[in-house]
Formats: structure tokens, C-alpha cells, sequence
């Protein structure tokens, strides 16, 4: 009996560590997340997720509306940043290549999928480049097939807010804050009935470095932003 007792407390304490309480910062909140999906002619798409949260939207008084949105890390291979972000620790790109269970992969998995199939296609891009001061036009035979899809999904949800930073040698290239799921995670289809979605619809989003949520070396930070 006792050995029971036992088996059980360690069962209900390890599910506690993989899904927490939503409380304080972290509490259930309605989020949008936006997706630039990077379209070119001979390489495969690459995606980068940014996050909002809603009621910054509603509280929003600018138009037109400049959204302040935070990457969004997603990234089933690295429990390891989960684990220093619920204790407050500052987070690394780069620590990706850790091993995750399989629990919290199919966490992230679960919310890819939300993410691949309940988005809405809200603008499309056709992306001019900048390279060392000097602008390419769509005319160019290297980005004349550059096109840049942005898509939104409206979640609800814990998620927490998290410092990652990157550093190239002693220089610290990459320090900013970032949203990381933390639990329940699901879609909300009666967002697109408030202003908030009639919002983010009609907001122009071609003002945005999509990539700058990754080290140099791993998105295209200098060439990437998007202009029409």
C-alpha cells in the first residue's frame, strides 16, 4: 500500500512539472500568432512565429496599427529552454539540440498542427531586398520569386515570457524577450468576430524583420526585411 502511495505522489508531482498551474504572469490569456512564411524559387519555405497578445491590440490607439509583437519560441527538440524559462533562467537558440521527452514533444506538435491548419492567409509580400546599402528590386533574377505569406491563428492559453540571448564569442548578438506555450493551448475561431481580428486583418505587416527572432547565420536579419 504504501509503495502505492508512493508511485502515485511521484506520478501527480512529475505531471505537475510538465503541466503547470497557469498563475500570475502566466496566466490564460488570448494571444494571436503571426506566421512569415518565406516562399522562394529553388530553396524550402522557412517559417518564423511572432506572438501578440490580444488585449494589446484592443488597447492599440495608433492606425495606422504598428503591432509590437514578440517571437515566438516553438521548438520540439529543447525541453531544456522550457525548463530554464519556468525557473527564470535566460534562454539560448542554440539549445535546440537538446533531447526532449516525448510528452512535450507532442506538446509542440499539437500546437504546430493548430498552427498549419486553423491559420487564415491575411497578406501576401513581394519582398525588395537590401544588402550592403544596395537595393534589389523584384526585377532581379535572384529574388524575382521572393514572396513573403502572412498568416494569422488565434490561440488561447499559458504562455510565458522569457529572456533568450545569444552570444557570437564574447559578443552578445542576440538578447531579447520571447513567448514560450506553457499549457492549454487551443484554437479561438470567435476571434475573427471582434475588433481585434477585423485589426489584425487590415494591419500592413510589410514593416516587419521577420527573421530577427534567430542568431545571424541561422535567418537573414540584414536582407530580410520585408518591404513592398
Amino acid at each position: 500500500m504504501k509503495d502505492n502511495m508512493r508511485f502515485l505522489t511521484i506520478c501527480l508531482f512529475c505531471l505537475f512539472l510538465v503541466h503547470p498551474k497557469c498563475t500570475g504572469q502566466n496566466e490564460q490569456k488570448e494571444f494571436v500568432v503571426l506566421t512569415f512564411t518565406k516562399a522562394a524559387k529553388g530553396i524550402p519555405n522557412s517559417s518564423y512565429h511572432w506572438i501578440v497578445p490580444v488585449d494589446s491590440i484592443n488597447n492599440n490607439s495608433h492606425f495606422p496599427m504598428k503591432l509590437t509583437l514578440t517571437p515566438l519560441y516553438l521548438d520540439d527538440s529543447s525541453e531544456f529552454n522550457y525548463k530554464r524559462c519556468m525557473q527564470g533562467d535566460t534562454i539560448n537558440y542554440m539549445n535546440g539540440s537538446e533531447e526532449a521527452s516525448p510528452s512535450y514533444k507532442q506538446f509542440i506538435s499539437d500546437i504546430e498542427s493548430i498552427l498549419s491548419t486553423r491559420r487564415l492567409l491575411i497578406q501576401k509580400i513581394t519582398l525588395k531586398w537590401e544588402y550592403n546599402n544596395i537595393r534589389l528590386t523584384v526585377e532581379d533574377p535572384m529574388c524575382a520569386q521572393e514572396d513573403v505569406y502572412v498568416y494569422a491563428t488565434p490561440l488561447t492559453g499559458c504562455f510565458m515570457e522569457c529572456l533568450q540571448q545569444h552570444y557570437n564569442g564574447n559578443k552578445l548578438e542576440l538578447n531579447q524577450k520571447v513567448y514560450m506555450p506553457i499549457k492549454d493551448i487551443s484554437y479561438l475561431p470567435s476571434f475573427w468576430n471582434t475588433k481585434a481580428g477585423d485589426l489584425i486583418k487590415r494591419t500592413n505587416y510589410s514593416y516587419i524583420n521577420f527573421s530577427s527572432c534567430v542568431p545571424h547565420g541561422f535567418g537573414e536579419q540584414d536582407i530580410s526585411i520585408a518591404v513592398q
